[in-house]
């Protein structure tokens, strides 16, 4: 989750700034080998570092708190976040190539 996301944004800074013209941004992941602590750690150096790995945030962690600060913000409800997932799958279920 963290790969290509990060391979996006620096692919999107490098061509903003005119090192590039074209770039392909990929990002693959396979942590099922490896032991919980090691995959933490691992994780917690895909995010920003300085400001979210040493606060010993994990991803799980960092989308939470994004929710909850969607739904402060924007008023919205845990049940407006489940009919988003339910459309989602619906939609991925009317989708043969999903």
């Amino acid at each position: 989750c963290g790969s290509g996301s990060i391979s996006f944004r620096e692919a999107f800074a490098n061509v903003a700034a005119g090192f590039y013209d074209c770039l392909i941004a990929t990002g693959v992941e396979k942590v099922t080998h490896t032991g919980t602590e090691w995959t933490t750690t691992y994780f917690a150096y895909c995010s920003d570092f300085f400001y979210e790995g040493q606060a010993g945030a994990s991803f799980p962690g960092l989308f939470a708190s994004m929710a909850r600060a969607y739904l402060t913000e924007f008023d919205a409800t845990e049940e407006d976040f489940a009919k988003v997932a339910v459309k989602n799958h619906e939609n991925g279920v009317l989708n043969p190539k999903a």
